[in-house]
């Protein structure tokens, strides 16, 4: 049975319109390491799933058997067309100067994270991207072009100009184009200097090692006249003393760093799910539970990359999971 996301264009419409673009007011405080304002995980998987779903549903539409399609206002609209549609619908108001200038930062954030994802995911095509969707035959690419122009700025703070540098490397790789922002890629940067100054550091560093090893060995062979007589039995001890204290310093060069990489996945209070009726029932947790709130944050972190999969029972969970994300509501409230 057709869900009916996948039935209804409207409903995908009043999706958009109430999810994409009309984003909530107030979102999970979270600073960025360059110390602007910037979405959560929760709430940046929110646009991500709602544009990975409706696809999904155009996809399955234009497949559908023919009964259905002779019920569509436009039997001849293809499932791409139908997408780009509404991909268009976001990018125009995206890319209008009032909506730059009058909404808030991380309403515009939750805007161009729904805008992205198709962009990175490759869900359009380059000559799709480039097509004329308009009736005066404006295309995508044309619409995001102006968006990005208006956000470059240099009057416009931080965190929009940033808003604009991300699509613009999106839509360069999706061109087969390089672009890169240096203002986006800060910490990388730093990274590799700090790699390479490292390397150098060990570089000159291991000269001296070697030099102060042969200074030990040269004291250990040193022999005093004054000295006791010593026998073979002692100095096969002695350096059998000597070859364990060589090989202790050479086993301490063949240690390898011990990794600083930690997903936390032990501190997690709850597991993460790991299909979509684990999702729905992360989401629909009751307020009684004491672990509601890491429950829905968990399910919508994972939500989208559940979705790519696109596993077997993602038809009969669409329309379940669109209706609990429509009506969601903030735990941490």
């Amino acid at each position: 049975m057709l869900s009916p996301l996948i039935a209804n264009e409207e409903l995908r419409d009043a999706i958009v319109n109430f999810i994409i673009l009309s984003p909530p007011s107030s979102f999970q405080h979270y600073i960025s390491p360059t110390g602007c304002p910037s979405l959560s995980s929760v709430d940046r998987a929110v646009p991500h799933c709602v544009t990975l779903l409706l696809h999904l549903a155009c996809i399955s539409c234009h497949e559908s058997d023919s009964d259905a399609e002779s019920e569509s206002d436009d039997p001849n609209a293809t499932s791409v067309d139908s997408y780009l549609s509404h991909l268009s619908t976001v990018a125009s108001v995206w890319s209008e100067d009032v909506f730059v200038s009058r909404s808030g930062v991380l309403q515009q954030q939750f805007v161009t994270e729904f805008l992205l994802c198709p962009l990175r995911q490759n869900l359009i095509s380059q000559g799709d991207f480039q097509r004329g969707m308009t009736s005066d035959g404006t295309s995508l690419a044309s619409t995001l072009v102006q968006g990005v122009t208006l956000r470059l700025d240099i009057s416009l703070s931080q965190p929009i100009r940033m808003d604009g540098m991300r699509i613009a490397e999106a839509m360069a790789s999706l061109l087969g184009q390089h672009l890169r922002f240096d203002e986006l890629h800060p910490a990388i940067e730093e990274t590799m200097d700090g790699k390479e100054e490292e390397t150098k550091v060990d570089q000159e560093k291991k000269p001296r090692k070697g030099r102060n090893r042969a200074i030990r060995r040269t004291r250990q062979v040193m022999i005093d006249p004054d000295a006791e007589y010593f026998t073979d039995e002692s100095d096969s001890s002695s350096s059998h003393n000597g070859s364990s204290m060589n090989s202790s310093w050479g086993e301490e060069d063949s240690l390898e760093a011990y990794s600083l990489d930690d997903d936390e996945e032990d501190l997690r209070r709850v597991a993460l799910p790991r299909t979509l009726q684990d999702c729905f029932a992360y989401l629909v947790a009751p307020d009684s539970d004491n672990l509601a709130c890491d429950k829905q944050q968990a399910a919508l972190m994972e939500l989208a990359r559940l979705v790519e999969t696109k596993p077997f029972d993602l038809i009969d969970m669409t329309s379940t999971l669109v209706r609990v994300i429509l009506h969601l509501e903030d735990k941490l409230d």
